[in-house]
């Protein structure tokens, strides 16, 4: 007994001699740490590292492996840190072994994700040796990473009868419930279905591969499921989705029968999260509610229920129904208070309830207009101030530009001075918690520049400096100019780059020119305010032209009329510019555009000189010059010297050296000063042997039925591909009414949805079928139709891979029709006939009958501003008067979609059409009077649904007034010389004035002020001069909206053409085959001409890799059209944030997450802001 009492004695002896021993060395690694001497920590860790191995000590041996990891990544050696866990040696004992797995597939995510970049450009390497560490690619990272997950799952056992929490040296448990996910195997199957759940680490056959899982599988219950092996856990052929709920659903299984029914709930939870946000189709939302509610009834009973709720609740928060979200976070508060999930919830409910405001207005405007926009929830009242401020005193601040708004000189301001009006809003709250819009007309009598405020709490009170006490409160401010003067601007010179500048100051209501107001050039000046540079005055049409100004770099104008003010912070800068037209160049040819090394490059140049505007060329005949053949990296490869012919063109040929990098290369020709280039690529390609394409249905598809996509593919040589491996998808794009847009804020639904995906096979012809069931949301309307896009991926037997896409359009009807206008308008005396052309939803012509029926438009009784034109809310029941409104600030809108808005008046006629096999019919319309028309036609489909279109018109006259600010129209945008160009423009507004302009060649041609709303309808004849085009624009101000509209009239370089013919072609041919190409060239008359002929043949699957462009001598004629950009100081206004301290304060809560190592704190050692916290030893 005594020697066993000694042996024992001695055995503990010696255990505490070992401690010691460690816990003297660990004192030396903290001491170095504290000292922040990591590499000498380091070396310390080794050698503890290699005493534990040697001992066998396996706590010291996890311990140090972990330290020695951790202080490599904290000296950013990363690719060091893998390593070390690669090659050295780990614990053997069940439990440190699977925590040094885990770490060890942490260690990894931590070096891909601080070498992402680099990693992600390195390529596979097969190879039977092992590779090395710099040459593995993301995903060779991430399969260790999952095999790193699936031997530690292997000691899964083990690992649930051990507690996170026993572990504080390695692991930090974050902060859940010491009952819910508290075990090492929560811990690592949240881990791995975490990794498993992030897309990022996915492969890209895996990402399409998504769409073939069966949703509704992964979505349910885990009853509903199998359980599977833990090998086919770590099959990389099973698609990480299915892996992690299978992993999930594992744990759930084994938390319920030991009765851990809050960590059997936390891992659904997790499934739901990763789920949602993988598969986000409202329908698949709406799913996964229903099975997940269904689920978490069992659990109510459990406090963590309410983190269940509160998942719950944000999926229908997601979903947009917020009254909703916020019943259901109040339930699982109120069944949980002082549960982390019912806070959670609570929170969730105060930050729907949460009131607030954002302000946006005019930042010149009138008096009472309604200049202010409200966009506020949850709240019933807001109290405003407006300050009137002096503009010199403000415009003269150094260190500001005068465009900007700085919240500093905002505050002080307001606390300096008194109010000049004050006043408060009541703002309507539907109860829905989402934000709605309210429109106000500022208190503001006078004019002047103010700044505008507005403020939750009617006192305005923020912060106190004498007590150093913030009130609760919000307070939103910016600037506002109430003036009668608008200042329009726009460059003057060739392409617009403004040596000189166009100034225009009219009324802000009628766009009537003022006449002698005072306009001052400021240059900005940063450090002392701006410098005066020069003062004009406006002429009797508001007009001064602001010639260049010497050192003036950026400068702003200010309009002064008395008292009155208004400015353009818009900068202006003057530029220089050449009115020289005088053009050379060559165009450089090339066989085709993309090569091997040795091969060759056959060249052809064509030199030219001559007027760009007169469009007069010649050809340098007889000219010498030389030809460079460049690398991309800009070395010479060779040069040739070339000599013209009497058609002015030189050829040649260059050939391509090996061993020069790949890429684009370059030919530079200069040949008599004149210079061109082209280019190609180089690349080591393989040329594609074989093509795929997707056939048009033979007969009309219908939505909610099964259609089949036909496709085929084959070899280039004629044969098919018949046997290979097809992987395809499609998806479904909702595609709204072309007018959907002018009267609906909401943007809807505009995401691609997946409907189906799979594989399929190939025929020995080499044809193949796509089957799918072309779905419609059920949630929209029937006024709609879709585009399913199908993409198909085929390989052949050989490896080789290639793709087709097309898209087929369906909808609930199956016939569309198309009315084509001959001109964009007639007149009293003409008489009308527009085409109608009847076809498929793939625009092949369809035979049938159809009806028409023509009404004028009856015209609203005051002008339709763009703030007037109607618009629909999305808010339904919950709508109040503002979301039906326009901001004052609302673009101008097209003529189409002003005239759509107007109603039907009288009934004029009606008749029935009968198509062609070509689709077309005409409806004829006797002489009509000036006005707005409508033609409706009407069709059905071959199943009976009927379809009808719309198209409105105009009969011009210059009697007849059109109820719109402005419109502007030529009959025909394409006019040939020796034709008239008709054109018809003006104004529905009485005493409206605005400008009417013609430019060519970026310069005025002639403009003329119009005034008392006159219409103009006359035709101007077109003449040579005129070739390459012409524009005509009218731009006006009215009730403080610029409006500007510009028609382009083409006038061709018909005289320029030759007429370019083949006599004969053959388009059949065998290898080896000689063939002869007759080609018929002739002049703009068809006379007779000499010319040279460039023809070339090249592979036409060479596109695949590059399409081949070559240059134009088309393009040397160009277009003349063009208005220089004019601009105006009517402005939007944004509020800024003066204040805001705690005027609603949401309750707390605690978050929770995912335990984590310790080590993988952000930057553990010598990094940004963790430094001192690793030093003092908190870390381990």
């Amino acid at each position: 007994m005594r020697s066993f009492l000694c042996f024992l004695a001695l055995f503990f002896f010696v255990i505490s001699c070992y401690a010691q021993d460690f816990t003297k060395l660990w004192e030396e690694v903290k001491r170095l740490q504290s000292e922040q001497k990591y590499s000498d920590a380091l070396k310390e860790a080794e050698k503890i590292y290699q005493k534990a191995v040697q001992e066998e000590n396996q706590q010291e041996w996890l311990k140090s492996l972990l330290r020695v990891v951790a202080l490599k990544r904290g000296l950013h050696s990363y690719g060091q840190a893998v390593r070390f866990m690669l090659e050295e040696k780990w614990p053997t004992a069940t439990t440190q072994k699977a925590l040094v797995h885990l770490f060890y597939a942490t260690t990894l995510m931590d070096y891909y994700h601080n070498y992402s970049w680099e990693i992600n450009q390195r390529e596979k390497v097969s190879s039977q040796k092992e590779v090395d560490l710099k040459k593995w690619t993301a995903f060779d990272i991430f399969e260790e990473m999952n095999l790193q997950y699936l031997k530690a799952y292997e000691y899964r056992e083990e690992l649930g009868k051990l507690y996170v929490h026993e572990y504080p040296e390695y692991l930090e448990r974050n902060s859940y419930p010491k009952e819910v996910a508290s075990t090492l195997r929560d811990f690592l199957s949240h881990q791995w279905a975490n990794f498993l759940g992030n897309t990022s680490t996915w492969r890209p056959y895996e990402l399409k591969e998504k769409y073939q899982i069966d949703f509704e599988s992964v979505a349910k219950a885990p009853e509903s499921r199998k359980a599977v092996s833990s090998e086919d856990l770590g099959k990389l052929s099973v698609h990480p989705v299915l892996r992690m709920v299978f992993i999930l659903d594992d744990l759930y299984r084994w938390n319920m029968e030991n009765k851990r029914f809050e960590s059997a709930l936390e891992s659904q939870i997790m499934r739901v999260q990763k789920i949602a946000a993988i598969f986000d189709r409202k329908e698949q939302r709406a799913f996964l509610k229903e099975s997940f509610v269904e689920l978490l009834s069992q659990f109510r009973d459990y406090p963590w229920w309410a983190a269940g709720q509160a998942e719950y609740a944000s999926l229908w928060q997601k979903d947009g129904d917020l009254i909703q979200a916020r019943e259901l976070a109040l339930e699982g508060h109120k069944l949980y208070p002082e549960s982390l999930g019912g806070r959670k919830c609570l929170y969730m409910a105060k930050s729907i309830e949460m009131p607030d405001f954002q302000m946006r207005a005019m930042g010149v405007d009138r008096t009472k207009a309604n200049s202010l926009e409200i966009e506020h929830k949850n709240m019933k009242k807001l109290y405003l101030r407006a300050y009137k401020v002096s503009f010199d005193e403000w415009m003269n601040r150094k260190y500001r530009y005068l465009g900007s708004v700085h919240v500093d000189d905002l505050r002080e301001y307001m606390s300096k001075n008194m109010p000049s009006i004050s006043w408060d809003v009541d703002l309507a709250d539907p109860g829905d918690y989402k934000h709605h819009k309210t429109y106000l007309v500022p208190k503001i009598k006078e004019k002047g520049f103010y700044m505008i405020a507005a403020s939750v709490e009617e006192d305005f009170r923020n912060y106190e400096a004498k007590t150093s006490t913030c009130y609760p409160n919000k307070i939103l401010a910016t600037y506002m100019t109430i003036t009668d003067m608008v200042v329009l601007s726009q460059p003057v010179g060739q392409d617009w780059e403004g040596q000189d500048w166009e100034v225009f100051v009219v009324d802000g209501r009628s766009g009537k020119p003022l006449p002698n107001i005072h306009l001052t050039l400021y240059r900005y000046d940063y450090n002392k305010g701006p410098i005066n540079v020069r003062t004009f005055a406006t002429d009797k049409n508001g007009y001064v032209l602001v010639k260049q100004q010497r050192n003036s770099e950026s400068c702003f104008l200010v309009a002064r009329k008395g008292y009155e003010v208004s400015f353009d912070a818009n900068s202006f800068y003057f530029g220089y510019h050449s009115d020289n037209n005088y053009q050379q160049g060559c165009f450089v040819y090339t066989d085709r555009s993309i090569y091997r090394p040795l091969q060759k490059v056959y060249y052809k140049v064509v030199a030219y000189r001559g007027n760009s505007q007169e469009a007069n060329y010649r050809v340098l005949a007889n000219q010498e010059g030389e030809v460079t053949f460049y690398d991309p990296n800009d070395k010479v490869i060779e040069v040739q010297k070339v000599k013209t012919n009497k058609y002015g063109t030189a050829a040649g040929e260059f050939a391509i050296p090996k061993g020069r990098v790949l890429g684009q290369y370059r030919l530079n020709a200069r040949i008599s000063g004149a210079y061109g280039q082209g280019y190609i690529r180089v690349e080591e390609y393989k040329r594609p042997t074989f093509e795929v394409t997707l056939k048009k249905p033979e007969r009309a598809m219908r939505l909610n039925e099964s259609v089949s996509i036909q496709g085929e593919a084959r070899y280039y040589f004629g044969l098919p591909v018949s046997t290979g491996k097809i992987f395809y998808r499609v998806t479904r794009e909702t595609v709204w009414p072309w007018w959907y847009w002018w009267f609906y804020r909401s943007q809807e639904d505009r995401h691609t949805y997946e409907v189906a995906a799979g594989n399929a096979s190939l025929d020995k012809d080499g044809t193949f079928t796509i089957p799918f069931i072309p779905k419609a949301d059920p949630s929209l309307s029937q006024d709609i139709s879709y585009t399913f896009k199908v993409d198909v991926e085929i390989t052949d037997e050989g490896g080789e891979t290639r793709n087709a896409s097309n898209t087929y359009p369906i909808g609930f009807v199956a016939i569309q029709a198309e009315l084509q206008m001959p001109y964009n308008y007639f007149v009293p005396e003409e008489d009308i006939e527009i085409s109608v052309l009847r076809k498929d939803l793939s625009n092949v012509p369809k035979a049938g009958k159809g009806e028409y029926r023509l009404v004028k438009l009856l015209q609203p009784k005051q002008v339709m501003t763009p703030n007037r034109y109607p618009m629909n809310s999305s808010f339904g029941k919950f709508s109040i008067p503002g979301d039906k409104m326009r901001p004052r600030w609302e673009s101008d809108k097209t003529l189409e979609q002003y005239l759509y808005s107007f109603k039907d008046d009288a009934k004029l006629s009606e008749g029935t059409l009968e198509h062609a096999q070509d689709g077309k019919s005409l409806v004829k319309l006797n002489k009509l009077s000036a006005g707005a028309y409508r033609l409706y036609y009407k069709t059905q489909d071959d199943w009976g649904t009927v379809y009808e279109t719309r198209k409105e018109f105009l009969v011009a006259g210059k009697d007849f007034k059109l109820m719109i600010p402005f419109f502007l129209l030529v009959k025909s945008n394409h006019v040939s010389a020796g034709e008239k160009a008709e054109i018809f423009f003006g104004t529905g507004q009485s005493g409206q004035s605005y400008c009417y302009e013609v430019y060519q060649a970026n310069r005025l041609i002639s403009r003329e002020w119009i005034n008392h709303s006159q219409n103009r309808l006359f035709s101007h004849l077109v003449t040579e001069k005129d070739r390459g085009g012409f524009s005509v624009r009218i731009f006006g101000v009215m009730d403080y909206n610029s409006y500007n509209q510009t028609e382009n009239i083409y006038v061709p370089w018909d005289n320029k053409n030759l007429q370019i013919s083949f006599e004969s072609f053959r388009n059949l041919l065998f290898p080896g085959q000689k063939e002869t190409w007759t080609v018929s060239i002739k002049g703009p008359n068809s006379e007779s001409v000499a010319a040279e002929v460039l023809a070339y043949m090249y592979d036409r699957s060479l596109d695949f890799f590059t399409a081949h462009n070559y240059p134009s001598p088309s393009s040397l004629f160009g277009s003349k059209i063009g208005t220089p950009y004019l601009r105006s100081n009517i402005s939007l206004a944004y509020f800024s944030h003066i204040y805001e301290h705690q005027w609603h304060v949401l309750p707390g809560y605690v978050s929770w997450g995912q335990d984590r190592f310790i080590a993988f704190d952000g930057y553990p050692i010598g990094g940004l802001g963790h430094r001192e916290y690793y030093r003092t030893g908190n870390s381990f």
